[in-house]
């Protein structure tokens, strides 16, 4: 399948190379961190009708991850995080 040859063309090389960046890795661990913040524990309809003033924010569209995303972007913009913005 392409999917076994795509995988089966990356080398160890390739690999060092893309897990050595630290920004790769930063946002590998950010994404799973921020990952379903302040979710509902419902699916993207049911919350659009649960909280109509976020669905609006986000046009229906992904809301409970673009809400995920904005509440953990904020927090990272927060003056506590100064040296990691800076770094």
């Amino acid at each position: 399948t392409n999917a076994s040859k795509l995988i089966n063309s990356i080398t160890d090389d390739e690999i060092r190379r893309r897990t050595s960046d630290p920004l790769t890795n930063f946002a590998v661990v950010f994404s799973a961190l921020i990952h379903d913040v302040d979710h509902a524990g419902v699916t993207n309809s049911c919350l659009a009708k649960l909280k109509p003033r976020i669905a609006s924010m986000y046009r229906n569209k992904s809301v409970a991850e673009q809400n995920s995303v904005d509440l953990a972007w904020n927090l990272l913009m927060d003056s506590d995080f100064a040296d990691l913005q800076r770094a």
